[in-house]
C-alpha cells in the first residue's frame, strides 16, 4: 500500500504555509552563492537546510517579513492529486483551498518645492519616472502646477508593483511677476539639473524631494544666488529692477552665525539735457558715492575699474546727517555692536532687504531689494514741455560675505545699459561673476571705502567706515 501523500521527501504535493518560499524560490538564492554551482542533485530538504545556514552567518538576504499592512490574501482553488490506497485503486483528484499572497504596490511620494521658500512660484513643473537612465521608454509622469502666488512646494504620488530602479527627472515653465514698471517677461523653461536615482521594492513607501533651482538662479561656493525679479525699468526712470536672494548652503558655518550681502556699483550713467546738450546728471548725496569711486591715479587700479565703490547709503534722507557707516548693504549702523537686520520686513518678503542667520542647521536667506537709475525729468521743466536722454550703464557685483568667518563665499553681477533708446538688462541673465570669493575689481573698491572717510555735512566731521576684510 502506497502511504497517504506519497513519498514524505516529494514537497511537490505538501500543502505549504500561506508565506512560506517554495523550493524553486530556494534553489535560486542557492544557486547564487559560487560554492554550490551545481545543486541539480540536492533534494529541496537538503537546499531548505543550506540556505537557513548562509541567512544565519549573513551569506544570504534573510527571508523578507511580511507585515500586516504589506500582506492581503486570496483565495485560489489547488488541485492536488492524492495517491490510491491500494495498488489496484485509480488516483483521485481533491480540491483543497490555500491563501496566496498578494503584495502591497510600492508608493513613492514626490515633493517639489523652491529653494527659496519664503519667495513664491507661478508655473507647471512636470515629474517624469524612467525604468531607463537615457530617458527612453514611456514614462510614468505627473504634471504638477503652481497655481497661487504664496505656493512653493507641490506634492504628487506614484504608485506601482514592480521591483525597479527609476529616474526622476523634471522639467516645466515658471512664470514670474513684475510690477507694473518692468516689463512682463512671460513664461520661462525650467528644468533640474541633474536625474534623481530611486529604487522601488514591492510594499515599500519612500518620499523624496526635488528641489528647483527657478530661472536666473546660479550656485556658488557658499550657496546659491537667485534674481527672484531682475528687469529692466524703461519708462521715466531708466534702469533695473532686482530682488536679490542668497540662500546659504546649509554645510556652511554654524549656528548663530550670519551672512550679508556687500555690493559694488560702477556707475557710468549721465542724464543730458537735449537743449543746449547740457550734462545735468544728479550727484548722488546721501551714498557719498563720489567720494570713494575708483580713479586711475588710485594704486593698482586698471581702467576697467574706474568709477566703480561701495554701494551703500551713509546720510539721511536730508544729507545732512551720518547715519550709517557699515558696509553691509541691509544694514544702517554706526558701532559693530549693533545688532544686524536678520528680520528684515516679514509683512513684505518681496521688498525687504535683511541679513541671514544660521539656527537650527538651517539658514534664513539674506535679501537685497534695488531699483537704481536716473529719471529723464529734467527740474524746473515740465515733462511734457521736453526730457532729459540717459546713457550709459550701470554694473552691479554682489558678493556673500560670512560676518564670523570674515570670509566671502561668492558673488553674481547684474545691471542694465542703454540700448537704441531703451534701458535693457546688462547681463541679461544673473550670472556668476567669482565662484569662490569675490573680484579683483571688487577688493580693490573695498579697498577705497576702507581709506575713505565719511564726513558729516553739516559739521565737516570726519568718520571712519567699519572695514571690510581683503585677502
Amino acid at each position: 500500500m502506497n502511504k497517504p501523500f506519497g513519498d514524505a521527501g516529494d514537497a511537490r504535493f505538501m500543502p505549504r504555509g500561506p508565506f512560506e518560499e517554495d523550493g524553486a524560490s530556494l534553489r535560486r538564492q542557492l544557486a547564487t552563492r559560487p560554492e554550490f554551482s551545481d545543486i541539480s542533485r540536492m533534494s529541496d530538504a537538503q537546499v531548505r537546510a543550506h540556505v537557513a545556514e548562509l541567512r544565519s552567518t549573513g551569506r544570504l538576504p534573510p527571508q523578507h517579513e511580511y507585515t500586516p499592512t504589506q500582506q492581503a490574501h486570496a483565495t485560489v482553488t489547488v488541485e492536488m492529486a492524492m495517491p490510491a490506497k491500494e495498488q489496484d485503486e485509480t488516483p483521485v483528484l481533491v480540491t483543497v483551498e490555500k491563501e496566496q499572497e498578494v503584495v502591497k504596490p510600492w508608493k513613492l511620494s514626490v515633493c517639489v518645492k523652491s529653494r527659496y521658500p519664503k519667495f513664491p512660484l507661478i508655473g507647471k513643473i512636470k515629474v517624469a519616472v524612467y525604468e531607463k537612465q537615457d530617458h527612453s521608454g514611456q514614462p510614468k509622469s505627473v504634471e504638477l502646477e503652481f497655481k497661487s502666488s504664496d505656493k512653493s512646494t507641490v506634492e504628487t504620488t506614484l504608485t506601482g508593483d514592480d521591483e525597479s530602479t527609476y529616474y526622476l527627472a523634471a522639467k516645466g515653465t515658471l512664470e514670474r511677476e513684475f510690477p507694473p514698471v518692468r516689463h512682463e517677461y512671460g513664461q520661462e523653461e525650467w528644468a533640474s539639473n541633474e536625474d534623481m536615482k530611486v529604487k522601488m521594492n514591492p510594499g515599500e513607501d519612500q518620499t523624496v524631494e526635488i528641489i528647483i533651482d527657478p530661472p536666473q538662479s546660479v550656485e556658488v561656493k557658499g550657496g546659491y544666488f537667485w534674481g527672484y525679479r531682475y528687469a529692466a525699468i524703461d519708462d521715466r526712470k531708466k534702469g533695473a529692477a532686482i530682488v536679490l536672494v542668497f540662500q546659504a548652503k546649509d554645510d556652511q558655518g554654524n549656528d548663530g552665525q550670519t551672512m550679508s550681502l556687500v555690493q559694488t556699483v560702477k556707475d557710468t550713467s549721465k542724464l543730458t539735457d537735449p537743449q543746449g546738450n547740457v550734462d545735468i546728471t544728479p550727484t548722488p548725496t546721501t551714498s557719498q558715492l563720489g567720494n570713494r569711486q575708483l580713479a586711475l591715479h588710485d594704486v593698482g587700479v586698471e581702467a576697467d575699474d574706474v568709477k566703480t565703490g561701495i554701494d551703500q547709503e551713509v546720510l539721511d534722507d536730508a544729507g545732512r546727517n551720518v547715519i550709517n557707516l557699515d558696509f553691509r548693504y541691509s544694514e544702517k549702523r554706526t558701532s559693530e555692536a549693533g545688532n544686524l537686520n536678520v528680520a528684515g520686513n516679514t509683512a513684505n518678503e518681496e521688498r525687504t532687504v535683511r541679513s541671514a542667520k544660521k539656527a537650527g542647521g538651517k539658514w534664513s536667506a539674506a535679501v537685497l531689494n534695488d531699483e537704481p537709475g536716473p529719471t529723464t525729468n529734467i527740474t524746473g521743466v515740465r515733462y511734457n514741455v521736453r526730457h532729459g536722454v540717459v546713457t550709459g550703464a550701470m554694473e552691479f557685483e554682489v558678493a556673500a560675505f560670512n560676518n564670523d568667518t570674515n570670509e566671502f563665499l561668492g558673488s553674481v553681477k547684474w545691471g542694465w545699459k542703454m540700448q537704441g533708446g531703451y534701458a535693457v538688462p546688462e547681463p541679461p541673465t544673473l550670472t556668476v561673476a567669482n565662484a569662490n570669493s569675490a573680484t579683483k575689481r571688487f577688493f580693490r573698491a573695498a579697498g577705497k571705502w576702507n581709506r575713505t572717510k565719511i564726513v558729516e555735512p553739516g559739521t565737516g566731521r570726519e568718520h571712519d567706515p567699519m572695514q571690510i576684510p581683503i585677502p
